[in-house]
């Protein structure tokens, strides 16, 4: 399990939809709207919220939680 490298949070990383590598928390939450899948490397499946109830465990985005995800944000 990997750690967050600003808050120490366990986190999980999987490649998005777009082909992106993120951090999804390790806990599942029922907040969560990613669902992912252990491939490798695992890959994240964003969830609608009427899927939910079938999808199985969910995660939210690392980003979304951690407290220092904004000093991580890349400038545009």
């Amino acid at each position: 399990m990997k750690k967050c490298r600003s808050c120490g949070a366990e986190v999980i990383w999987a490649k998005t939809d777009s082909g992106a590598m993120a951090p999804f928390d390790a806990a599942e939450s029922p907040e969560g709207t990613f669902s992912l899948e252990e491939m490798s490397p695992p890959t994240a499946h964003y969830v609608l919220a009427d899927e939910r109830q079938w999808r199985g465990p969910l995660h939210r985005s690392h980003f979304a939680t951690c407290p220092d995800a904004k000093a991580w944000k890349k400038a545009k």
